[in-house]
Order: structure tokens, then sequence, then C-alpha cells
């Protein structure tokens, strides 16, 4: 998997079998984006402190958090409806942008 920051605000993800298998984007190269407080536990009954609202384009405006020692958002629906939306396939790429504070954009760089 080759992940890239792009800058302080934004990163670049690219996509793998796993994450279409399993309807997750790994966050690895945007942690940085990623406020600490939006860490939750492990189960959905221990959510953050505090949420994060994702826009996806094209698909779902969702709020979620990051499961403790995960490396993907909690709320994995809306990630199989943007995969679904964009015909997404492995190595295609993904950008995530802060557009706010504990407010992020995912679009497709490339999707075939």
């Amino acid at each position: 998997m080759m992940n890239k920051a792009l800058s302080a605000n934004e990163a670049t993800v690219t996509l793998t079998e796993a994450n279409l298998d399993h309807d997750h984007l790994y966050i690895t190269q945007a942690r940085h984006l990623l406020p600490p407080d939006v860490y939750g536990g492990d189960r959905k009954s221990d959510p953050s402190s505090r949420l994060l609202t994702i826009t996806f384009e094209p698909g779902q405006t969702v709020q979620t958090d990051v499961p403790n020692g995960r490396n993907f958002f909690r709320e994995r629906s809306a990630v199989a409806d943007f995969f679904q939306r964009t015909g997404a396939a492995p190595g295609d790429e993904v950008r995530i942008v802060r557009t706010g504070p504990y407010k992020l954009r995912i679009s497709p760089v490339s999707c075939t």
C-alpha cells in the first residue's frame, strides 16, 4: 500500500483489496489530519469524546470516530457507498482533505 501525505491539510491513500473487501480506508498517512480526541474505544458503545464529520464526494456526509488501535474510520457503510459510487478498485487513489476543525472531505483522485 502506497500512501503519501500531500500537505498539512491533505493526504492521498491508495486503495487495497482489503479496503474494498472490508469497506474501510487505511488512514495511516492521514493521521496528521485527525485531532487526538476522535479516537474512541474498541466498541461502538465506547465512542470518542468528539466526532469527525466526513463528506464523501460522491456520497454521504457522516459523523464518525476512529476505534482505538484501528487504522480506519468506525463508520464503514458510508465508505462502502463511496466505493460503489466511484467504482473503486485496488490501486485507485483517494484524497482526504481537512476542510475545518473536525471536518474531512474524501474524494477520488483516480478511480476506474
